[in-house]
């Protein structure tokens, strides 16, 4: 247990090649990265992370709510007692965000980073109030619903429209459903 999160990791490839740690987008989990790994596998050893809420990583002490900090701080006490002390680092939309902090705050640990579907952040204050807005909003609708009729709702999104056509798109469904 690191600073009261228990990690689950999903791992692949040769611990002597150097390490790769993936972290996930919004209602992922490192399952997410599996058909991806075994291709990067032959060059990296690959360290796919369930963050906090997510996948089968639990959190073990009470918080007042999870944030950056405290979530980078504890990967890097992870990569610690993985015996770890620099890694390349890839991040996918929300795991990128994190992918982001970590960068800045621990450019030691991190070799290159890697970002997909991700950005530093909002030009202007009052575009960051407005996404600040629709993500309370987001918040409240997950946490007043059941959590199955939030996903299928979020799976309907212009966004997401291909993804539901994908072959593994119910296993996908399925993992989600174990969110926290």
């Amino acid at each position: 247990m690191l600073d009261g999160y228990c990690y689950h990791c999903l791992t692949c490839g040769d611990v002597t090649l150097p390490p790769l740690l993936l972290l996930h987008g919004f209602m992922g989990s490192g399952a997410d990265f599996e058909s991806v790994m075994a291709s990067l596998s032959k060059s990296f050893y690959c360290i796919a992370v369930d963050l906090p809420g997510h996948g089968s990583t639990r959190v073990r002490k009470k918080r007042t709510g999870h944030n950056m900090k405290a979530i980078a701080t504890s990967l890097v006490a992870l990569l610690d007692d993985l015996k770890i002390s620099s890694c390349y680092l890839l991040g996918y939309s929300m795991g990128g965000r994190l992918a982001l902090y970590l960068a800045i705050h621990f450019p030691d640990y991190f070799r290159a980073l890697i970002l997909e579907s991700a950005s530093p952040g909002l030009d202007t204050e009052t575009e960051r109030r407005d996404r600040r807005d629709q993500d309370e909003q987001l918040a409240r609708r997950l946490e007043r619903g059941d959590f199955e009729s939030f996903l299928r709702w979020w799976y309907q999104l212009p966004l997401f429209e291909s993804l539901a056509k994908h072959p593994n798109y119910r296993a996908m469904f399925l993992r989600r459903l174990q969110n926290n």
